[in-house]
């Protein structure tokens, strides 16, 4: 086996394998680069007395390297941790020492794939060599669905285990009764008793897999068991990391666009800020409200307006008493009062009642030697007669449509009058007044317009609560991530403290990068400031700023693969994990 050692390379974001540019985890042969990450690693673990080498297993078919796709997803990561998985335990599995050295999010992407590994080839660890990550923010965003899955199952057997008892105490009161009291077995009686049998042995057979497998044993606790003798995992990370710091602080920060109210709350803060940001606009373009005015102005400017809403209030209830009075229900009451008010007789009746006495004899008629009301013998009397009543209906609709269009008449002649008025004061008092007096007006409107703008609030606010959790999510790569979004990580928490040995970049390392990370902000200052220039920016844009940042290996999260203070690190790692088996 000490001859069959290789190191795997797993990218991370924004870096899968395209056909028009070369990465630094290709094999030398692809890239055709003595610099190139592959040939300056194999030569340090040459120079230290490993076997191991970068695609040893596949140096003649670099086509055959692993690679996916680089999408900033988790959903995408967890694909590619199977993928791994199964490319990794097949090596194994052919005698193959694999070492993997993993960038950026690769790292996670091997993390994940450990407990499949290990499942498949049944090393403690998962991988049987030496894991090296670089820069990696680790992520935990499997072990809470692997563990919510894992609960889900059990609830699943604790719910089938007395199903599956109910059944066979069910099949067998059936078996014994098809027998009972006399013993012979027919068809069913032999069918039922095999479904028996069959059902006590896969019982069986299933106690006897559960026991061996021990108690359960939650995804995050079988990985913390993972502790062999020494690490196996370095993980090499700084906090200058361009990836890190991104991640980390937009994590910590908290949400800058929060409202810090409900949303009842914000509604009415924005309304009144919409009233107030009208008001102001409206004084900006000289208008005067009421309370800037003088004691006699604000007098003059009431008065007009009390006589306003005053007319219009009996307006409206002179139109609203003719609608009552034309309804069908009051077509006798009507009557009444046409026929007392043409003849004469709604005064003296009034009259009389008011004074006391009896009312006037011509107020009745004699019928059949009784006195009634004249009105009401009337009134009968066009009841009974077909064209009368049409005629007197007609009559009363004609009398509602005049009475209606001379209120609806009077309204613009008074509003008209009520206008020339405030304009001939305004010539006295000067535009002030006729400003003061349009006031309630503007107050109306800007109230109309502060109630219209609620539905764009609701929106402001949504857009506040849950902006810059979406901003957390899209940085992440967890859209749609249904647990509480993790924390960025130096060493991976999912692991047991003493597989995992983490190191920070030496500070040569950090000096040199750093100085490099200065020059490529001067030799890029231009293009990124020209980009961000544009009114708008478009995905294309975007995933240019992602590529700029992703080719250039002079910035630090470059530095892990073409520094060769580091290279060298990588190599003693896996050297001195290869000696160990």
């Amino acid at each position: 086996m000490a001859g069959k050692e290789t190191v795997i390379l797993v990218h991370g974001t924004w870096s899968g394998a395209t056909p028009d540019r070369s990465h630094w985890y290709q094999p030398s042969v692809a890239v055709d680069d003595e610099r190139a990450f592959t040939s300056r690693l194999d030569a340090h673990l040459t120079a230290k007395g490993s076997q191991a080498r970068c695609w040893a297993h596949c140096l003649d078919r670099a086509s055959d390297i692993f690679s996916w796709t680089g999408t900033n997803r988790w959903t995408e990561r967890a694909q590619a941790a199977g993928q791994l998985a199964d490319y990794v335990s097949k090596l194994q599995n052919e005698g193959w020492r694999c070492h993997v050295v993993a960038h950026i999010h690769g790292g996670n992407v091997v993390v994940d794939s450990l407990p499949r590994i290990a499942e498949f080839t049944g090393c403690p660890v998962g991988v049987n060599g030496a894991i090296v990550t670089l820069g990696t923010p680790f992520i935990d965003s499997m072990g809470p669905i692997i563990d919510r899955r894992d609960r889900t199952r059990r609830r699943h057997r604790i719910i089938a285990i007395p199903s599956y008892a109910i059944m066979l105490m069910l099949l067998a009161l059936g078996l014994f009764g098809s027998l009972y009291p006399h013993g012979q077995w027919d068809f069913w009686s032999m069918f039922v008793a095999a479904i028996i049998a069959l059902m006590v042995a896969s019982g069986l057979i299933l106690l006897v897999r559960r026991w061996r497998r021990g108690p359960y044993v939650s995804h995050s606790a079988a990985l913390k068991k993972m502790a062999p003798d020494r690490p196996s995992l370095l993980a090499i990370n700084t906090p200058m990391d361009e990836a890190w710091q991104l991640l980390h602080h937009i994590r910590s920060i908290a949400n800058p666009f929060a409202p810090g109210m409900g949303l009842l709350g914000y509604l009415s803060q924005q309304r009144g800020q919409s009233s107030r940001r009208f008001a102001e606009i409206n004084r900006v373009l000289g208008s005067s409200d009421f309370i800037e005015q003088s004691i006699p102005m604000k007098l003059i400017v009431l008065l007009m307006h009390a006589a306003l809403i005053a007319v219009i209030a009996l307006i409206f209830n002179g139109v609203s008493m003719e609608y009552r009075a034309w309804r069908p229900e009051n077509e006798q009451n009507r009557f009444f009062y046409r026929y007392a008010d043409a003849h004469g007789f709604m005064g003296r009746y009034f009259e009389a009642v008011t004074r006391g006495e009896t009312p006037s004899p011509d107020l009745y008629v004699r019928v059949q030697g009784e006195f009634k009301p004249a009105a009401d013998v009337e009134w009968r009397r066009v009841q009974t007669d077909p064209a009368a009543l049409r005629k007197w209906k007609e009559e009363e609709d004609r009398n509602f449509r005049t009475s209606i269009l001379a209120y609806v008449t009077f309204i613009p002649a008074f509003l008209a009058a009520w206008f020339i008025l405030a304009a001939s004061v305004s010539l006295l008092l000067g535009s002030k007044f006729y400003s003061a007096l349009g006031s309630p007006i503007r107050y109306l409107r800007r109230q109309m317009r502060a109630l219209t703008s609620l539905p764009a609030s609701v929106g402001t606010y949504i857009a506040k609560v849950r902006g810059w959790p979406l901003i957390q999510e899209m940085a992440f790569g967890l859209e749609n991530y249904p647990f509480k979004l993790p924390h960025a990580e130096f060493a991976p928490s999912s692991l047991s403290s003493a597989c995992v040995q983490t190191e920070l970049l030496s500070e040569d390392v950090l000096a040199r990068v750093l100085n490099a990370r200065s020059n490529w902000f001067h030799r890029n200052f231009g293009e990124i400031t020209q980009l961000l220039s544009k009114m708008a920016l478009s995905a294309a844009d975007i995933s240019f700023l992602f590529q700029l940042i992703e080719r250039d290996t002079s910035l630090v999260h470059g530095a892990y693969y073409t520094d060769d203070e580091c290279i060298e690190r990588i190599a003693e790692f896996v050297t001195k994990r290869g000696q160990t088996f």
